[in-house]
C-alpha cells in the first residue's frame, strides 16, 4: 500500500483547504465553542476587557498559548475590519511556538485563513462578522 494512499491527490506537502467552514456559524456558536474547551484561568484571562495590557503567567504546559490564540479570535469576534498583533519574547517563539499552536487551533474550530510569512507572520482570519488581520 503505498504510503499516499490516503491523501488526496496525493499532494502532501499542501495544507488542506481551511476555506471549508460551516456556513451556519455565528459569532455566538464560535465563541461558544471555543469557550467550552477553557479551563477557569484560561477563561478568567479572555473575559479580562478592562486592560490594554494583559499577561498570562503559569507554567510549562498550561495553556498559556491556547488561551491567548481564544483571546485573540474573541477580540476578532468583537471587532471586525481590525489589525492586531500577537507579540512573543523572540522571533524564533512566534515561530516556534505561537505560529503551530495558532494553526493548531485555527484547525480545530474550523475558521478559515490565509497567511503571508514575510516580511513577518500574518494571518488573514475570515471570521463571522469579518475580516480581522493579526501580526506576529
Amino acid at each position: 500500500m503505498s504510503v499516499l494512499a490516503g491523501v488526496p491527490g496525493g499532494k502532501c506537502l499542501e495544507r488542506p483547504s481551511s476555506k471549508g467552514t460551516r456556513s451556519d456559524e455565528t459569532t455566538e456558536s464560535l465563541r461558544t465553542r471555543i469557550y467550552d474547551t477553557l479551563l477557569p484561568p484560561q477563561r478568567e484571562f479572555v473575559d479580562n476587557t478592562d486592560h490594554k495590557i494583559l499577561g498570562y503567567c503559569a507554567g510549562f504546559g498550561s495553556g498559556k498559548t491556547y488561551a491567548l490564540a481564544a483571546k485573540a479570535i474573541f477580540l476578532g469576534l468583537s471587532n471586525p475590519g481590525t489589525i492586531a498583533a500577537v507579540f512573543e519574547p523572540t522571533n524564533i517563539m512566534i515561530r516556534d511556538v505561537w505560529m503551530r499552536s495558532f494553526d493548531d487551533f485555527l484547525e480545530r474550530f474550523n475558521i478559515p485563513f490565509d497567511f503571508r510569512v514575510s516580511p513577518q507572520p500574518e494571518y488573514t482570519l475570515h471570521l463571522p462578522p469579518g475580516t480581522v488581520t493579526l501580526l506576529c
